[in-house]
């Protein structure tokens, strides 16, 4: 067979050409394909409860400090301003192991904390049933304090909280946000019937990592009344929450109000034993003299404003409420807040709450020996017939 010269040339170019292309293919083929950055929005928000493993460590009261601190009979730590101290007034920290899986170490540092699950998506509740209401245009508030793995005083397991949750959901509680309880009362606003709100006190890093997503689980939502000072305060023996933690939490409708900016303290007043600072004169150790009336007063309303600011200036908080550090109050706190704009109140005083009253009233839930079937049996005594069902 004969080729001529330009025919030949002509068929060398396009073979050539053919293998070109294949390797190109192939390279395309057989090339990692470069990933974008995983974005903020897309990444997963943190969700403390599913890695307990470098859980924070903590300390416990004891039942008798728990019911002195009730009482406002216990130091705390030595009164000294500015040192945080459990709600219960411990004298001395206790730190305890932190709960690991077997064999994994705790860890302390940021980078080891999980950061992200996505948030859960509340399962649509069905309309309750005659039978299942207890009571209607009422509001019960659970307080709690701190969840650890040591049970002692105003302290539970994450086991006993996770129970409790359950048990509201399983008995038709309708568990509703501090706001749509102050819109229930300021504008006549509705309230489900068997309404909850749920309480913390004191501002622990444990309500990030345990409480907040196991009330998310249940499509729940929380108030934590919170040391405004102590945020962000490194105190390894027992963390506070940061922030940005509430700021994350903030988002997910959770709300933050005040515990006072640094009035969760006793000190001296002259006598024997240490009293609360938001109640009381306090003694002047340079002056050797008891404060007057004018300084307490104006102590106190500086510290209530410098709260308020603060929670305001960070999360936008648009209503004012206090809770009373060891639930110790007076009438000349009444009037200090009132001037320093706070309009609702938050006691440790046991009941049930109606449409007409600013000083909110709570019920103990966070205390060892509350099991699930003891707070339902609690609840039920608030029923509007005044039997379970």
């Amino acid at each position: 067979m004969k080729f001529s010269i330009p025919r030949l040339a002509t068929a060398c170019i396009v073979l050539a050409a053919v293998t070109a292309v294949g390797l190109s293919i192939k390279d395309r083929q057989t090339s990692p394909i470069p990933l974008l950055p995983q974005s903020a929005e897309t990444s997963p928000t943190y969700s403390p409860s599913t890695s307990p493993q470098s859980a924070p460590p903590s300390e416990s009261p004891s039942g008798e400090q728990a019911a002195q601190a009730k009482a406002g009979i216990v130091t705390a730590g030595g009164g000294t301003q500015g040192q945080p101290t459990l709600a219960s007034a411990v004298n001395s920290p206790k730190p305890e192991a932190s709960p690991t899986a077997a064999g994994q170490q705790p860890s302390s540092s940021a980078e080891d904390k999980p950061r992200g699950q996505a948030a859960v998506t509340p399962t649509p509740r069905p309309a309750l049933k005659p039978s299942d209401i207890r009571y209607t245009d009422k509001v019960v508030m659970l307080m709690y304090h701190h969840i650890s793995p040591n049970e002692e005083g105003v302290t539970i397991t994450q086991e006993r909280f996770a129970q409790q949750m359950q048990a509201l959901e399983d008995a038709s509680y309708r568990v509703i946000s501090m706001e749509e309880y102050i819109g229930f009362m300021k504008e006549n606003k509705p309230v489900p019937p068997n309404a909850v709100v749920i309480t913390f006190d004191d501002g622990y890093e444990s309500y990030y990592r345990f409480a907040y997503p196991e009330m998310k689980k249940h499509g729940f939502t929380g108030t934590n009344f919170v040391i405004v000072s102590y945020v962000d305060m490194p105190n390894p023996s027992l963390p506070y929450l940061t922030w940005d933690q509430i700021q994350e939490m903030k988002k997910d409708g959770f709300s933050f109000y005040s515990h006072t900016y640094n009035l969760h303290i006793k000190k001296s007043n002259g006598g024997k034993e240490p009293v609360p600072a938001l109640t009381n004169r306090l003694w002047l150790d340079k002056e050797n003299r008891l404060e007057t009336e004018e300084e307490y007063r104006k102590r106190v309303k500086e510290d209530l404003l410098l709260a308020e600011q603060t929670l305001k200036e960070k999360l936008g908080n648009e209503q004012s409420i206090l809770c009373f550090p060891f639930g110790a109050y007076n009438k000349t706190v009444l009037e200090i807040a009132r001037e320093a704009g706070i309009q609702y109140y938050s006691t440790i005083n046991d009941g049930i709450n109606t449409q007409n009253g600013r000083e909110f009233v709570r019920v103990h839930a966070g205390v060892p020996n509350m099991s699930a079937d003891k707070l339902l049996a609690k609840l039920a005594k608030f029923s509007d017939t005044g039997k379970s069902r």
